[in-house]
């Protein structure tokens, strides 16, 4: 349990760092790679999301 606690820590801080940055973060687990249509839609939402500023 200790290493995925610091694991969990790390990616966390990790998450925060680059929102802090300006990045939006989209989180995909592994197991969740399974169902290409559905990771396919949440790629394309998470890209296509009208309320994104388009910074030019």
């Amino acid at each position: 349990m200790p290493k995925l606690d610091a694991n969990r820590a790390r990616d966390e801080k990790a998450l925060r760092h680059l929102q802090a940055l300006g990045w939006d973060v989209l989180v995909i687990w592994q197991c969740e790679m399974s169902d290409k249509d559905e990771l396919f839609n949440r790629l394309i939402d998470f890209v296509d999301d009208p309320k994104k500023p388009i910074d030019k």
